[in-house]
């Protein structure tokens, strides 16, 4: 038994001293410690990481990865406190300096400004040495406090260290490094800071001390100081009074406090009283020492450390001294013995007697030195040391005066000492070497911080504590909260292989089944897992997501694809088959973009040979089209009863489920190739740059969905009573979207392409021609649809005179609906101002040209219509509207009469040449709002004459190119004869002829008045009635011209009777004339192909009715050779690769003649 306990208390005591070694080795090298630590809980993490949760290798990696990267933070932490502390005072000296100058007067704050230069360099020479980082962190720090001239600097110099920074001064002089406040000595052993005398006595350098120690405290933060050598003359103590020992005391005891205080530690003192040598006999005294008793010896009395005072310091050091007079008495008589018969007798007999003299005033100075202060912490006096570093100056023997003084003899001033062989110093060496920087490891921090740090320490394991705690709760919470999601998961699984799998339920009662639902709830937040990572509170080690997912995830695409499988594979390809049979048979809301969707979904839901497109998978995209196309097929397949908003919200979630867990090897059903390919072939038949127009289109409707522009966006909340429209413009075609908007979604949606080239080849054109071809479709497009709507708007209806009066009322008041809505539209179809701006700043010199951009160009003329240059003239528009005004005033006039004035028809007139100004294609659009208000004039009359036109003239042919009922001549004659035509007529008593003085005025061109509306009639009129002819008759000639073809023979024309045969001979003219009554109604043209009689044949072209040459005609497409000249061409197909082109021309007996191309197309009803 009792060996058993001695091996178990062997067995501790090794542990213990193991466990004390190896924390001693931690603090001492720390930095070691932490990479040998990182690197064994590197190792535990890769070999046992699977242990605690961490089941794959990339985890465990990922672990520890991190583990080195705390480890590198470490380090960089550690070097950079070890830098920042290296970097000498200069940093904490300019934070802190400032604060000390703003309290102290212009020259003081001179001296800290040179202080503040003085460290600067001292750091910089530091720093640029080999030890200087090493002499500022590693290496212990000591300050010297004394009295000036009290020998600091001498002792430094005979200190026998090696001060491995040269220094400036090889002489002695000022030191190291610095100059007047301090100095800096770097040596091999420690660091030296030698403070000037001033900075020890009087309040005058006080700000310098403080930054001193303000600047110590900065970078030498764990130890700011391991000690003080307080260095006092002896010679001036000796002979000092009390109250100036006191003084000097006291103010080396405050500093002494105000280094605890400011730095935080309590560190041992050295008292050095220096310039033993000036006491008489002290050479003489030790003259016999050699070398090694000089150097290797001290003179004085270090006191133990780490043990319990036997009393105060002033008790301690009068003991030690007695002890130390006792030692010079024993040695006195071992020296006057060897010096028998010399004169150096009485020096020798007189030095412990001087000695003991100075004993009252060094005992007095110790006791206030070393009184207890303010502060619960006092420095540790380490002792008390007597040096001579140079033999200098006049002896003092007090023994000698004492005795001279009692026997009444005059004093006599300090015998020259015996000058010694040499001077040495004496007792300075092993001071520094064997006591000082031996004792670098007494300095500790002081009460006060011992309390910050055990409040840190205990906080620290406060913190430590909670965060095991809570690391241990966190970890029970989380394997809570995994395997309920398990258990969850594991129940809800079985649940629904019970209910769909075996029970096979339907396809509406199965999607909405709640097990399903649920199923899929817990399978998304799998998923979400997967793709990001778990929550925090199912993490912690716990997490065996990674087993269960696969699973799961296999399981709801099982399910998946037993409802939705075949359905979506059969609509996709019946779609798909149907639009490659005949594109130009697919429905008008679906464009090519919709099939090229179609096909890129099959794509990716689709394998051959084992490959799949899941590559290419567009998620995002797959989800949006497999829902467009169930809202489609849902109906269709189960009924609108079964597709209610909830089932589908129960698809559109499973679909999106779907898209997100598809993997590469679960693609549903194999690929129909030749489907594949037709669908291409189908696809490209349609332009590239129309395709990913139309994609532009919608993905601008569903992905920013503009507000459309309407009449009331337009105007802004102006009562628009007096306008109306019901046409809107998609919100993409405005100048908002198409200065970049359109830029950045076709950049994007051409990328998403040319990615998508798997799907669908794409053009061999260059990407820029791409984009400038859609940009034309786009604008094309942007003018098409601004066009329609200022088609669109109308004035509002009225049926009488005074209605009419009322209507315009409105219009030109102030802040007009019409002006604005012209300006909105100016607004966004001119694009740039800035060619505004210069033409109004030039007062009109610089006339603005029209924009660059291709819908500017284009509404150019109503820009200029709107906007005037410069903004003193009045704009067309500003003109339109005071002829309004006119007319408003004029109707007003004559309603009383009942006749139109000449104001009114002038009015009429000056606004239908304003108008004018418009291009062809603008006026076009605008003449419905613009013009309204002159027809709206007379309205009755307007009214019933609008209608009979409609009916009679309007809807029929020739007036209506693609109509097949035509106008009977009665009617025509009714409405166009020169003499009582019902249309010239109205239009001469509305509208009073144009003199060229009423032009000039508009501003309008002569060649926009033929546009009117009684122009039209009168053109119309004089073509088909000639010379005022009360019947139509419109004479003119045809004559074949290059006529041609294989085997043709013989070319027969015929009208209303009149007959051409041609066989191929010399070509003339043959007059005709049409009158519309001839009983042989129509015209015929007929070929002959073939010069044998039995093989002849014939094939013909026939007309009917009484507009039949004009339909002939129509279909011979005249090009004009002159004013009265055309040239005709008809197409015979006679069964060979080339068809057979009949040439005629036409020559018009008058100039005014109704063969120009759209000649009655461009008539419009009042």
């Amino acid at each position: 038994m009792t060996h058993i306990s001695d091996i178990t208390l062997r067995f501790r005591e090794s542990a213990k001293t193991g466990f004390g070694q190896a924390r001693l080795y931690v603090q001492r090298h720390p930095r070691q410690a932490a990479f040998w630590c990182s690197l064994l809980l590197v190792v535990l993490v890769l070999t046992f990481g699977a242990l605690i949760g961490l089941e794959r290798f990339e985890t465990r990696a990922f672990a520890g990865v991190a583990v080195l990267v705390a480890y590198g933070l470490y380090q960089t932490i550690s070097t950079y406190r070890e830098e920042k502390r290296a970097t000498g005072p200069d940093v904490s000296l300019k934070r802190q300096a400032p604060d000390q100058v703003s309290r102290t007067s212009s020259e003081q704050q001179t001296r800290l400004e040179g202080l503040r230069s003085e460290f600067e360099q001292a750091i910089l020479e530091l720093s640029q040495s080999s030890f200087g980082q090493k002499a500022l962190s590693a290496l212990p720090w000591y300050l010297l406090v004394g009295p000036p001239a009290s020998g600091k600097s001498t002792m430094l110099l005979n200190s026998g260290l090696q001060v491995i920074v040269p220094r400036k001064d090889e002489a002695g002089g000022s030191g190291t490094l610095g100059a007047r406040t301090c100095d800096w000595w770097c040596t091999n052993e420690a660091l030296f800071i030698d403070t000037a005398g001033h900075c020890a006595v009087g309040d005058e350098a006080r700000g310098e001390w403080l930054v001193l120690l303000e600047s110590i405290a900065a970078h030498r933060q764990k130890t700011a100081l391991n000690g003080v050598m307080v260095t006092v003359s002896l010679p001036d103590l000796f002979a000092a009074r009390e109250k100036d020992v006191d003084v000097q005391a006291k103010q080396i005891r405050a500093r002494l406090e105000e280094i605890i205080q400011r730095l935080g530690v309590v560190f041992p003192v050295y008292l050095v009283f220096t310039k033993c040598d000036v006491l008489g006999g002290f050479a003489e005294f030790f003259e016999d020492l050699d070398h090694a008793g000089r150097e290797e010896q001290v003179w004085g009395h270090t006191f133990p450390a780490g043990t319990a005072s036997s009393g105060t310091p002033q008790k301690q050091f009068d003991a030690a001294f007695s002890e130390l007079l006792q030692a010079m008495l024993v040695r006195r008589h071992a020296r006057l013995l060897s010096v028998l018969g010399s004169k150096k007798a009485r020096e020798i007999f007189c030095f412990p007697l001087n000695l003991a003299l100075a004993k009252p005033n060094l005992t007095r100075f110790v006791d206030l030195l070393f009184q207890p202060g303010q502060f619960q912490d006092r420095p540790l006096f380490r002792g008390f040391y007597l040096t001579s570093a140079t033999q200098e100056g006049p002896s003092l023997d007090g023994v000698i005066q004492l005795v001279n003084r009692r026997a009444g003899l005059q004093e006599r001033g300090g015998a020259p000492p015996i000058e010694p062989r040499e001077k040495r110093p004496y007792f300075v060496k092993h001071l520094f070497s064997g006591i000082v920087v031996p004792d670098q490891g007494l300095a500790h921090p002081s009460i006060a911080v011992q309390r910050r740090l055990l409040l840190k320490k205990r906080a620290l394991a406060a913190g430590t504590a909670a965060a095991g705690v809570a690391f241990v709760g966190a970890s029970l919470y989380s394997f809570s909260l995994n395997r309920d999601l398990h258990n969850r998961i594991e129940a809800s699984a079985g649940h629904v292989y019970q209910a769909i799998i075996r029970e096979a339920k339907p396809f509406v009662e199965g999607i909405q089944d709640r097990d399903f639902e649920q199923f899929r709830q817990q399978i998304e937040v799998l998923q979400t897992d997967h793709e990001t990572r778990p929550p925090l509170a199912r993490r912690w080690g716990m997490n065996r997501e990674t087993t269960l997912y696969p699973v799961a995830r296999d399981l709801y695409l099982a399910l998946f694809h037993k409802f939705y499988r075949d359905q979506t594979r059969t609509h996709v390809e019946e779609t798909l088959r149907g639009f490659a049979a005949d594109p130009s048979r697919a429905p008008q809301a679906h464009d090519s973009d919709f099939y090229y969707s179609y096909l890129k979904t099959y794509l990716m839901l689709s394998y051959t040979s084992g490959a799949t497109e899941l590559g290419h998978l567009d998620r995002p995209f797959l989800a949006d089209w497999l829902r467009r196309i169930w809202q489609d097929l849902l109906p269709v397949r189960y009924g609108q009863k079964a597709a209610t908003a909830d089932a589908k919200n129960t698809i559109d979630r499973q679909i999106d489920l779907y898209s997100r867990v598809l993997q590469p090897d679960q693609v549903p059903f194999p690929r129909d190739l030749g489907l594949v390919s037709a669908t291409r072939a189908a696809l490209q038949q349609s332009p590239y740059p129309e395709r990913i127009y139309a994609r532009i289109q919608r993905e601008v409707m569903q992905q920013y969905k503009p507000v459309p522009v309407t009449l009331a966006s337009l105007l802004q909340g102006q009562k628009t009573s007096l306008l109306e429209s019901s046409d809107e413009i998609p919100g993409f075609f405005t100048p908002q979207f198409d200065n970049g908007l359109f830029r950045k979604v076709m950049d994007r949606i051409l990328d998403r392409a040319y990615a998508d080239s798997w799907v669908l080849d794409v053009p061999k054109d260059s990407r820029a021609e791409v984009e400038r071809r859609i940009h034309t479709l786009y604008r094309e497009d942007y003018i098409r649809r601004w066009l329609q709507f200022l088609a669109a708007v109308k004035l509002r209806a009225v049926s009488t005179r005074e209605e009419t009066i009322t209507l315009l009322q409105g219009l030109t008041q102030e802040n007009s609906v019409l002006v604005a809505l012209l300006k909105a539209v100016d607004d966004h179809t001119s694009f740039s101002k800035l060619s505004d701006f210069v033409c109004d700043v030039s007062k009109g010199w610089i006339h603005g040209s029209a924009s660059p951009h291709p819908v500017a160009e284009a509404f150019h003329s109503l820009h200029e219509f709107v906007v005037s240059c410069p903004e003193n003239q009045g704009a067309p528009l500003k003109q339109y509207m005071q002829e309004l005004q006119q007319l408003r005033d004029a109707l007003s006039r004559s309603v009383e009469g009942g006749m139109p004035s000449s104001e009114q028809l002038q009015a009429e007139h000056r606004l239908a040449a304003i108008t004018g100004r418009l291009d062809q294609r603008i006026r076009s659009s605008a003449e419905q709002l613009l013009l309204q208000p002159i027809h709206m004039v007379d309205v009755e009359k307007r009214q019933e004459l609008s209608r009979d036109c409609a009916q009679a003239i309007g809807s029929l042919y020739p007036f209506r190119p693609d109509s097949a009922d035509e106008v009977t001549i009665p009617n025509l004659i009714d409405f166009f004869n020169p003499q009582s035509g019902r249309l010239l007529a109205f239009y001469k008593s509305n509208v009073s002829p144009v003199s060229a003085e009423e032009i000039a005025k508009t501003g309008a061109s002569s060649d926009t008045v033929p546009g009117t509306a009684l122009q039209q009639v009168k053109a119309i009129s004089d073509a088909l009635f000639p010379s005022g002819s009360p019947e139509p008759n419109v004479p003119f000639e045809l004559k074949p011209n290059a006529t041609g073809g294989v085997g043709l023979s013989e070319i027969r024309l015929m009208i209303e009777g009149q007959e051409l045969t041609y066989q191929m001979g010399p070509e003339f003219y043959s007059p005709f004339h049409w009158t519309g009554r001839s009983d042989e109604r129509g015209a015929l043209l007929q070929i002959a192909v073939g010069t044998d009689e039995a093989q002849r044949k014939s094939y013909t072209k026939q007309y009917e009715g009484r507009w039949g040459l004009f339909r002939m005609l129509q279909e011979g497409h005249p090009v004009p050779i002159s004013p009265t000249e055309y040239r005709l061409s008809w197409k015979f197909s006679v069964g060979m690769k080339e068809p057979v082109v009949i040439r005629f021309d036409l020559k018009a007996e008058h100039v005014k003649h109704p063969f120009a191309p759209g000649f009655f197309a461009k008539f419009k009803c009042p």
